[in-house]
């Protein structure tokens, strides 16, 4: 329900291709002529790119970082920058383009991120005026009414400016002139109704108030914490139905097009990396201690089923077990190449062969062993929800920092239940979009050295 939505992802798409053009064009200016410009059309392609990338990594739902602090907004900035920054110098490298070198990228790095940095201050500092506020009440004082009240005033990106609770202002439901003229008297745009079986009667009066002064009514159902991040409406016959949690890759359409992008991706990368990466890391792990070149593990994978998860080894071959006992910083059954292996997650790159065998995906839900999903699962009843789609080389949680385990027992607990949280609200809200850019920030922190492996 937050107000103009819709229209403001609108105007930040908008504003995000002109602010990625402009910054293309003046630095083209400046680098060189605009006539070498003009004479080389297929740089355009570099700027279809770049709006197309940009578009990808940018993320304007309310519970993104977009409506976060303007820190946060600033590093957001300086990050996709970057990546623009690399797509430039691979697509010169690539046409082996001469003229547009150097000058051309660095320009065009710092106006994206000057520009993109002034536009968002420019949308933060707007909320922040509350210049776009329409009044909200809430009907009840209760639990539920405080927290809805405490996210609101603490996010003046939803739109609101909270009034207070209808019922700390006395009010006799049985009076409409009275509830009216409280309505009028605080120029009340909008009302929450935190419905429950005890107000149910108020709640009558409230929604004929509402649809005579033409007031906007919003109900939150007194079972909403039984549902989960996204569910779906529908009817069966006659009967309104709620599907509290959904699944878009139970649908036969999302699941041949990310079966078909697994296929091509996983190919390209066989291809170009594995093809000459597996030899040369099977020599360095072969000299630097005894044992197999990969880790093989059952682990689970769609709808419970185990698979054969293949890895680089990189533990001592006498110190490996199947127990539950996470790795963690400089856990010493590491072998020396191992750690490289692990910080720079290129243990996992033989998955691949996984997803091209159909077992694994590229992103998605970390698979996990059978004595850690045993034991997660004590302390994770929703487990299992995990399993409803193929695991991932990568995925949501990886992305927003929750990867791998730690050493304290009990913070270990929080992360891997976050994690989880993490990986069940990717299950529910994938889009084909949505593995793009878990591929884009994934790719992002590997080369920054940012969310690395132990």
């Amino acid at each position: 329900m937050v107000y103009n939505q819709k229209s403001l992802k609108t105007f930040r798409n908008i504003s995000d291709i002109i602010v990625v053009s402009v910054s293309f064009f003046l630095a083209a200016i400046i680098a060189q002529s605009y006539e070498i410009l003009l004479e080389k059309s297929y740089m355009f392609v570099l700027l279809f790119l770049m709006n197309f990338t940009w578009y990808l990594s940018s993320d304007y739902s309310v519970n993104s970082k977009e409506y976060s602090s303007f820190a946060e907004r600033f590093g957001n900035q300086l990050k996709k920058s970057f990546f623009q920054l690399l797509l430039a110098i691979a697509f010169i490298f690539i046409t082996k383009e001469n003229l547009f070198t150097r000058n051309f990228v660095f320009y065009t790095f710092a106006f994206l991120f000057v520009l993109s940095t002034i536009k968002e201050y420019f949308i933060y500092a707007y909320f922040r005026s509350k210049k776009a506020l329409r009044n909200l009440a809430i009907l009840e004082k209760n639990d539920d009414g405080i927290k809805i009240s405490e996210a609101i005033n603490n996010k003046p990106e939803y739109g609101y400016d909270f009034i207070g609770f209808l019922d700390d202002f006395k009010i006799n439901f049985e009076n409409f002139e009275e509830f009216e003229k409280i309505v009028q008297e605080k120029n009340i745009n909008d009302i929450i109704i935190n419905l429950n079986s005890k107000n149910e009667e108020n709640v009558k009066t409230v929604l004929l108030i509402c649809d005579r002064l033409a007031i906007n009514a919003h109900i939150v159902p007194e079972f909403y914490n039984l549902m989960s991040s996204r569910y779906q409406f529908s009817f069966l016959g006659d009967y309104p139905i709620v599907t509290v949690r959904t699944n878009p890759l139970d649908e036969l359409q999302n699941r041949i097009l990310k079966r078909l992008f697994d296929v091509l991706f996983s190919t390209l990368v066989t291809i170009f990396i594995l093809s000459w990466l597996i030899p040369i890391v099977a020599v360095i792990i072969k000299l630097s201690s005894r044992g197999p070149i990969f880790f093989i593990q059952d682990r689970f994978g769609l709808n419970d089923n185990l698979f054969k998860c293949y890895k680089f080894r990189t533990m001592y071959i006498k110190k490996m077990d199947d127990k539950f006992n996470p790795v963690t910083s400089g856990d010493q059954r590491v072998t020396k190449i191992g750690k490289l292996l692990r910080k720079t997650n290129l243990d996992e790159i033989p998955q691949f062969i996984n997803v091209l065998q159909g077992k694994m995906s590229v992103v998605g839900p970390r698979p996990h062993a059978i004595n850690y999903n045993n034991t997660y699962s004590e302390y994770v009843e929703e487990i299992k929800l995990r399993h409803r789609i193929k695991p991932g080389i990568t995925g949501w949680a990886q992305v927003n920092g929750y990867r791998g385990d730690v050493f304290d027992f009990e913070e270990n607990k929080k992360r891997t239940k976050r994690r989880i949280e993490l990986d069940i609200w990717y299950i529910e809200n994938w889009s084909f979009l949505h593995d793009i850019k878990i591929i884009i920030e994934t790719v992002i922190q590997v080369i920054s050295g940012k969310n690395l492996g132990t």
